[in-house]
């Protein structure tokens, strides 16, 4: 072979090593499409085992916090479905007391503790304007008292459920609340059924005989009904037939409900 050949070659080889050699000490990345950010929502979706899920979360804000401060740590805080607070109970803690003066065995003054509580559960209730909680009741002894409130709209009381109980401790520190407010409804019919008219559709209903009748009630009330569109507000009366609770709708008398409520 001759000699220029042989040099051409041997350059060949080093040229082709030391491209070799470049190659492997620089990696040469090779171009791509620009990738979509991912949203928050996509990050957090692939970041979980397929089947998990995550705990629901009790609804905390200022109002909690504003709660407490006045009121005191040692609480347990309970919502429904909906995230509306159902109850709050004591966990053994030292709460807030009520002032000096406070007297469980006095109305007035049970009555004013309980509506500075309720002040502060109003939010995390859910009260709406529309359908106030009104008509307090006391009740009270030397080692604590209770407080009822109830829920009506247009100045009516509603019905089933709708009130709201406070439990103050001797010195009007708070044992717990407890809550099964209805968020206000509209009301489809009016008071045209003459009261007397409605009671005998409760008696009809509840069968019972003129004998010994006992019959208790005939109060107006919002009754909230279910029908196949969703709940709604029906004027009625109710009564109390023998201890079987029956509410009359007000304008067609149709028996909205009827439980029987005595213990067996």
């Amino acid at each position: 072979m001759k000699p220029r050949v042989i040099v051409i070659l041997i350059v060949f080889a080093l040229v082709a090593g030391g491209l070799f050699l470049f190659s492997h000490s620089h990696p040469v990345e090779l171009a791509s499409a620009p990738q979509p950010k991912k949203t928050k929502f996509e990050t957090f979706a692939t970041s979980r085992p397929v089947g998990t899920f995550p705990r629901p979360i009790a609804p905390v804000h200022a109002s909690v916090r504003e709660f407490k401060a006045k009121l005191g740590e040692s609480f347990k805080f309970q919502y429904d479905q909906n995230g509306h607070l159902a109850s709050v109970q004591t966990e053994g803690g030292k709460n807030q007391r009520a002032h000096a003066d406070f007297d469980p065995q006095d109305p007035q003054k049970v009555i004013a503790r309980a509506r500075e509580i309720l002040a502060l559960a109003e939010g995390l209730i859910g009260v709406d304007a529309r359908a106030p909680l009104q008509n307090p009741l006391a009740k009270g002894t030397a080692f604590g008292a209770g407080v009822s409130f109830h829920e009506a709209i247009g100045g009516i009381p509603v019905a089933p459920n709708g009130s709201v109980s406070i439990d103050l401790g001797a010195q009007g520190e708070l044992k717990g609340l407890y809550s099964d407010y209805r968020p206000p409804v509209d009301v489809t019919n009016q008071f045209t059924m003459a009261p007397d008219d409605a009671k005998q559709r409760a008696i009809a209903a509840v069968n019972a005989l003129p004998t010994g009748l006992r019959v208790e009630g005939g109060i107006q009330v919002v009754w909230f009904y279910g029908t196949d569109h969703g709940v709604e507000g029906r004027d009625a009366y109710e009564f109390w037939v023998h201890g079987v609770e029956v509410a009359v709708d007000a304008a067609t008398g149709q028996i909205l409900s009827q439980r029987d409520r005595r213990q067996r």
